[in-house]
This record gives structure tokens, sequence and C-alpha cells, in this order.
């Protein structure tokens, strides 16, 4: 009985407390605002100020962050540009001073140069069949070959598709072919 009689007594106390406002909460001492009190508007305005100067600050600073890697992908797109004309000039050059050319190139995997004549120049691993390019390895990335002209001394042309992009042109070079005809590379995988 006397567990019934406090249990009633708590809710009572319980809902009565609910019932206090705030301004009797802090009689007591229970209510404590963390807010800066209305006769002082010029203290709050300072706060808010503060805080909006703050983040405006952040807001720059990002800002100049992000200015910072856009211009370190600019200047490293242009880099591997004038990277690639440079290797593009080297080929050509290297190519176009040989003076004989394998009359086809056998089938099996060989180790290529490829450029679009303008921004790309890279090395890669073809598959040729019946000379002609039957599959392109760009890294380790298979590339399918819509288009392939055959092979005439040592160059070919080629379009590739990729996640449903098409690539422009692509001049083929096997410079280690007109080096050494029987040469071979090893397998992409």
């Amino acid at each position: 009985m006397k567990k019934i009689i406090v249990i009633i007594l708590a809710l009572c106390l319980v809902s009565t407390f609910k019932l206090l406002s705030q301004e009797s909460l802090l009689k007591f001492g229970v209510y404590k605002p963390t807010y800066i009190p209305r006769h002082n508007n010029e203290a709050m305005e300072r706060m808010f100020e503060a805080r909006y100067q703050h983040a405006l600050r952040e807001a720059e600073i990002r800002r100049q962050n992000d200015e910072v890697q856009y211009q370190h992908s600019l200047r490293d797109a242009e880099m591997r540009r004038q990277k690639a004309i440079v290797k593009m000039k080297q080929t050509i050059s290297f190519y176009n001073a040989a003076t004989n050319y394998p009359k086809t190139i056998t089938n099996g995997w060989h180790r290529v140069t490829s450029m679009n004549n303008y921004d790309f120049c890279d090395d890669n691993i073809v598959y040729v069949t019946s000379n002609k390019i039957s599959m392109f390895y760009l890294g380790k990335d298979s590339r399918e070959v819509i288009f392939s002209s055959t092979i005439s001394n040592a160059k070919a042309h080629i379009r590739l598709k990729h996640q449903g992009e098409i690539s422009d042109i692509l001049d083929i070079y096997f410079i280690e072919n007109i080096l050494d005809p029987s040469s071979k590379a090893t397998p992409p995988h």
C-alpha cells in the first residue's frame, strides 16, 4: 500500500513540475537560460556580426582553395597535352625517318604508339588479326575497336568505343615492328 501511495505522490509531483512555467523554474534555479538578455542588443549584434564575418572568411578560404585546385588541374592538363605533343612529334619523326617497313604485322599482341594528332599520344597494346587491329588496351582497360584500317607500312587508323562514347580516329604506329618485324608484346592481362 505504501508503494502505491509513493507512486501516486511521485506522479502528482511530476505533473505539477511540468505545469510550472520557465519563470517559476528560474526562481528554483532549475532553468538557466543561455541567451543574451534583450536589453543588451549591442552585445547580441556584435556576436551575430562576428559569426557572420567568420562564416564569410571560411567561405572565402574555400573559394580560394577551389580556385587553386582548378588552376592546378588546368596546369596539369596543359602539361599532359604538351608532353603528348612532344611524343607525337618524336614518333612521327622516327616513323618518317624509317627506310623499311614490314609488309604485314603478324597476328598477336603488339606494343604501339597511338595518337589523335592534337592532345593524346600514348603507348598501348593491341591484338592484330589478319593485318587489322581487333583489340585495343589502354593500360589494363580494354576498348572496343569499331573500325580498323588495314595495317600498311606499320601504320593503321582505328576508332574505339568505350562506355557508349566513340573516340576520334586514332593513328596507330607499330614502331617496335619497324625496328624488329618479329617483335611481339606480352598480353595485357
